[in-house]
């Protein structure tokens, strides 16, 4: 099952890996189920991959791939 780093600011702060089939479904995990309108994934900005989260065009968040074979210096 593929993982997506998750940094969301709004409505309940959370930072980290998120195992999902898809970056929505990564976002209906973390969100209020009375969420009314659903947040937008925005395209990839940078060379990074992270894609911008909006919620009534206000960023409330960031959602990227996770790449399991980076290089990490433990």
């Amino acid at each position: 099952m593929p993982q997506f780093e998750l940094n969301l600011m709004q409505p309940k702060p959370f930072r980290g890996l998120v195992r999902a089939r898809s970056k929505q479904e990564a976002l209906v995990s973390y969100l209020p189920t009375n969420e009314a309108p659903f947040p937008e994934i925005q395209e990839p900005t940078d060379l990074q991959g992270w894609q911008a989260i909006t919620l009534d065009q206000e960023i409330i968040g960031f959602i990227r791939d996770h790449n399991r074979m980076r290089f990490r210096r433990d």
